[in-house]
């Protein structure tokens, strides 16, 4: 482990670890509340890698992986962990000691071939879910079990972190990030109670990877949905908050036209003047010096 690794809490590799990904500050905080020794790892070439030398080939009875995922994998220390990068890494995977892998990352649960894929190659029982974890900004309430697709036993994070951390922490484990730069899925990448900023993607964007990474933590990103009408999509998001400083909202332009969901959005009857029915909903949820701030061509 480089420069770049911090210990959280000083290891004891006789029971259960938490490594996490160091690069996402929300994460950090959730680390404030471990209840078993804990690793965030920041940069590294090679993830499965750094994982590995965090182990030191000990025998660990559950490791606990804490990084934002999807359907395709997770994300940590940089690197993009999906299936085909576990079967790069088996001859790492193969020197895991581990006894149970519990994958707290959104969503992570639905790729049956990722999770049998690491079980096969590390000898572990897999847990992971097939939902969001963390805080939902629609029902208010939080989510955090783990379930094993072989034998159908639950797993939850009580015994890791602080129950007070987990109802405290008001975020998402998501992610939109991918080798493949898929982008097939739309909605709330980032969620985040009281939040001040939201940060709504078009669809059309390229590159939405850099833009999600980049954005500060406690800003709330969405990531529009290009079949459905993207004013409705942003009211429902900006109407479940109060006192917003802050919309950004990253698009295609052209010649003073806003272009969402491959229609251009002007000052005019057919354009923005249409939309007066969901515009005049957000006043009431922003600051009285909250800033709309366009990006776009």
């Amino acid at each position: 482990m480089g420069d770049d690794t911090m210990i959280i809490k000083r290891p004891n590799m006789s029971q259960e670890l938490i490594i996490a990904d160091g690069f996402a500050p929300e994460i950090l905080g959730l680390l404030q509340g471990a209840k078993v020794p804990a690793i965030a790892l920041s940069w590294a070439e090679d993830a499965l890698q750094a994982i590995t030398i965090a182990l030191a080939g000990e025998e660990i009875e559950a490791l606990h992986i804490v990084a934002h995922g999807c359907g395709e994998g997770f994300s940590l220390c940089g690197q993009w962990v999906d299936e085909k990068a576990l079967r790069e890494s088996a001859h790492l995977l193969e020197q895991w000691r581990v006894k149970r892998i519990a994958l707290w990352s959104c969503e992570v649960g639905l790729n049956g071939m990722f999770i049998e894929t690491l079980g096969q190659l590390t000898g572990a029982e897999v847990f992971a879910s097939e939902d969001p974890l963390g805080w939902s900004p629609i029902s208010g309430g939080r989510h955090w079990s783990l379930a094993n697709p072989g034998n159908s036993s639950m797993l939850t994070p009580y015994h890791v972190f602080s129950k007070a951390t987990l109802l405290s922490w008001n975020y998402q484990l998501s992610s939109l990030e991918s080798e493949s730069d898929s982008r097939n899925s739309t909605g709330i990448v980032r969620a985040v109670a009281e939040a001040q900023e939201i940060l709504f993607i078009d669809s059309a964007v390229s590159d939405k990877a850099t833009l999600i990474s980049g954005a500060r933590a406690g800003v709330e990103i969405v990531l529009l949905d290009g079949t459905s009408d993207p004013w409705e999509q942003m009211t429902e998001v900006i109407t479940r908050h109060q006192n917003l400083t802050a919309i950004h909202l990253v698009s295609h332009g052209s010649e003073g036209d806003i272009i969402l969901a491959g229609k251009a959005y002007g000052s005019g009857a057919e354009g923005l003047l249409a939309e007066s029915l969901y515009l005049s909903q957000w006043q009431s949820h922003l600051t009285q010096d909250a800033d709309i701030l366009l990006y776009g061509c």
